[in-house]
């Protein structure tokens, strides 16, 4: 009876180990088909914090055979448009209803709601205890001890400086609406006297150009400072901000209307991008931004792609030739350009040509929007469905993602 009992005890206990080992392995095997909105690297690790739609929040680790996640709990209403590290434990999250949350220990804490229309936080930037949000509406926020209080940034008015590149009679875009009138300085002359508004030149400071009448002296100076409002014509303010990245020790903010300013140590904003033309035009719809010493690279809507190696001085561009959006890029330290975004793209700049990764050979079906550099040119971009792309050794493969819980 004794030999009978342990016999059955024993393959109760066999069958139990089995079992376990068989639901882990399952559990290990399920595939993560969840899109990956947010993606932040913890530092010095192959760990990532990830977040994304109806509660979607984790940690991934790197493995030789692809990548595991493993899942947080969050509310399943809550939709994570942005994470960033602060540690090995702790993030920092901005939500799709302008919300705040931190993440401790894998607990999350809402701490405020920055947007009063509950608009969402479209970009964060992190330095030290230092973070900066930005979102639709010209929402602009910063906290000094890692996102534990806040305080909310207006814009107000912009100064911008634009040179004319010819003397004659003609109507030039100035790349703004909403000019603040009063600041507005134009020193050329014609026949040896200061222009005169009205007379030489009319300036429609509402649509934001400027009709030269009479031909400038060919001496003249033709710089034109001036304030501005961002936001289109009759509706100062209401900018969307997509958009922040630290600059030296200021920081770059970038969206609608072809809007890049930096902030300046007398606490104005100053516009950094000049589009100067001779035909109105739509501006660019800047989505994402990245900045390394002087070097700043800057996409958007309509795969529109420019790089200043100046700190904003001068910008040469550099488009996609498709209109697929750019939702994502990276600038290393060695100034390579990887850039991600709509239809599976994805792209590294080399010189003046975008070389872009066989979507078709990597079953690329969706959306890529971030991506991390690794360093030594080795790069991970994550998307919509679960996809994750690793570049190493100047291949592309595709990662697959399995969840432990």
């Amino acid at each position: 009876m004794l030999k009978f009992f342990s016999r059955t005890l024993l393959s109760v206990l066999l069958f139990t180990i089995v079992a376990q080992a068989s639901e882990t392995t399952k559990a290990t095997n399920k595939l993560v088909t969840s899109d990956i909105v947010t993606i932040d690297r913890i530092q010095n690790t192959q760990e990532f914090f990830v977040g994304g739609y109806r509660g979607f929040l984790g940690k991934v680790a790197l493995t030789e055979g692809g990548a595991i996640f493993n899942a947080i709990s969050a509310p399943l209403s809550l939709d994570i448009l942005v994470i960033k590290a602060l540690s090995a434990n702790e993030a920092i999250i901005g939500t799709s209803k302008g919300d705040i949350y931190t993440l401790t220990d894998g607990k999350l804490e809402h701490i405020e709601t920055l947007s009063e229309y509950k608009d969402p936080i479209l970009d964060m930037a992190v330095k030290d205890n230092e973070v900066w949000v930005v979102g639709p509406r010209g929402l602009i926020a910063k906290s000094l001890d890692k996102g534990k209080t806040w305080q909310i940034i207006s814009v107000g008015e912009v100064a911008k400086s634009v040179t004319l590149t010819s003397n004659i009679p003609t109507t030039w875009f100035l790349g703004v609406s909403n000019m603040v009138a009063d600041s507005f300085v134009f020193n050329a002359t014609v026949n040896g006297k200061k222009v005169v508004a009205d007379e030489d030149y009319y300036l429609d400071t509402d649509a934001g150009n400027i009709e030269i009448v009479n031909q400038l002296d060919p001496s003249s100076d033709l710089l034109l400072t001036f304030s501005y409002v961002p936001g289109p014509q009759f509706q100062a303010g209401d900018v969307s901000l997509n958009t922040v990245s630290y600059s030296g020790n200021t920081v770059l903010v970038a969206g609608e209307f072809g809007t890049a300013i930096t902030l300046q140590e007398d606490g104005r904003w100053k516009s950094i991008y000049a589009d100067l033309r001779q035909k109105e035009t739509v501006m660019p719809y800047w989505i994402e931004s990245s900045v390394r010493e002087n070097g700043i690279v800057m996409v958007g809507a309509g795969g529109v792609a420019t790089i200043s190696q100046d700190g904003g001085k001068t910008w040469n561009q550099r488009n996609m030739d498709s209109d697929n959006g750019i939702f994502d890029v990276a600038l290393t330290d060695e100034h390579v350009v990887m850039a991600a975004g709509a239809v599976g793209t994805v792209a590294k700049l080399n010189g003046k040509k975008w070389e872009r990764a066989d979507r078709s050979g990597l079953n690329l079906v969706a959306w890529l929007k971030t991506i991390i550099s690794l360093g030594s040119d080795s790069y991970l971009v994550a998307g919509g469905r679960g996809t994750l792309l690793l570049y190493n050794n100047k291949v592309w493969n595709k990662l697959v993602l399995r969840s432990i819980n």
